[in-house]
């Protein structure tokens, strides 16, 4: 226990002493780029993913629930959370911003169900050292 303690003090002192740029960000802000409706739909979803895991996953002692196993279980919320994710945030933004979601929008919100962190972080530096990719979004007329 002794151990487990230590190596967690040492770890937030890594994090705590990690160098920064100079700006006026936070220092979760690196987790949170982007339009703040696909961020929060992205944790809304994944949260749900996580919470039908949960119910749909067998149990020790039980038998298997809806014949699915750990991993089927695993595979089934994962593909669920990449094709929820997308349409909540496609129909949050249209309905805040009249716009479409981006590629790299989605991309990223698939990415975060697949692995959670990393995955949408994956996307935004794919798309930082290509900015060609980026397209520019098409506002709709109302």
């Amino acid at each position: 226990m002794k151990k487990i303690i230590f190596l967690a003090a040492a770890l937030i002192a890594l994090v705590g002493t990690y160098p920064r740029t100079a700006a006026a960000d936070g220092p979760l802000d690196f987790l949170f780029r982007g339009d703040p409706r696909v961020v929060w739909s992205g944790i809304a979803v994944g949260a749900g993913s996580v919470g039908a895991y949960y119910a749909i996953a067998p149990r020790h002692h039980h038998a298997h629930r809806f014949g699915l196993t750990k991993a089927g279980a695993l595979g089934v919320t994962t593909v669920g959370c990449m094709a929820v994710a997308p349409i909540v945030a496609a129909i949050w933004v249209n309905a805040e911003e009249h716009r479409e979601l981006t590629q790299h929008e989605a991309l990223g919100l698939e990415g975060g169900c697949v692995v959670p962190v990393l995955g949408s972080l994956f996307w935004d530096w794919a798309y930082a050292a290509h900015p060609e990719w980026e397209h520019v979004p098409v506002r709709a007329k109302y």
